[in-house]
């Protein structure tokens, strides 16, 4: 019987290409890590390549953090032809979030989806991406800009405890088309997607960084107080 005083939370990692490279491996963000330890949970990163490996290991922990990371085969959601800005695309990444996601979901495991976590999310449940955002009003990559929580009865705002907040985003894709069983709950001032959230299970998706300010907003770290939060109750 595993014995823990804090729930276990699962860390999508991220793969350094490639197979070819000794030195490759899978990391977690310090950042992400840090919030989770903050948050009352003590962080594990996972090792899932396929769906098999996620079933088993998701019996180890009592949620998942889908974080950030680079751009996705846009393959994925049917569009062959890539962008020529997208970048990081690792085929082997794509595989194991996704093998993840529907592990999690199929268990109604408590799921924070982070930037290309709630991308891939979104994928997972036959959505869309725009492949790359061009200029415009909001500036979306290495920047801080106002949210706009639009259901004011929706879990992001259960959670952030607000509907008007900012936060820091590093992203040039988005959501295009909503998948199955997700719902649009937060949008910048351009209509970008900002949060979404499943109808059904417990699974959040922010599409800013809320675990890079926490120590200047701790209003941040919130998700991830929600997260540990919906841990400890599936430990009990």
């Amino acid at each position: 019987m595993r014995r823990v005083s804090r729930p276990l939370i699962g860390i999508a990692p991220k793969y350094t290409p490639s197979d070819d490279d000794p030195t490759a491996g899978l990391e977690a963000r310090r950042a992400v890590t840090r919030a989770i330890r903050a948050a009352g949970g003590e962080p594990l990163v996972l090792c899932c390549e396929d769906a098999g490996q996620a079933a088993t290991a998701l019996d180890a922990v009592d949620a998942v953090v889908m974080p950030g990371g680079g751009d996705s085969d846009p393959v994925l959601y049917g569009e062959p032809d890539r962008h020529p800005r997208l970048r990081l695309v690792e085929p082997e990444q794509d595989a194991g979030d996704l093998a993840i996601i529907h592990a999690a979901l199929s268990r109604r495991m408590p799921m924070l989806a982070i930037c290309r976590g709630m991308q891939t999310l979104n994928i997972a449940l036959g959505g869309s991406l725009i492949q790359h955002l061009e200029p415009g009003t909001v500036e979306h990559w290495d920047s801080v800009h106002a949210i706009e929580i639009t259901e004011a009865t929706s879990l992001v705002a259960q959670v952030m405890g607000a509907t008007l907040l900012v936060g820091r985003s590093f992203h040039q894709q988005a959501v295009k088309q909503l998948g199955d069983g997700l719902r649009i709950t937060a949008r910048t001032a351009d209509g970008g997607v900002e949060a979404i959230e499943h109808t059904t299970a417990p699974a959040l998706g922010l599409q800013w960084h809320p675990e890079l300010h926490t120590a200047e907003c701790p209003v941040q770290l919130e998700p991830f107080t929600w997260l540990v939060a919906e841990a400890r109750t599936r430990m009990s």
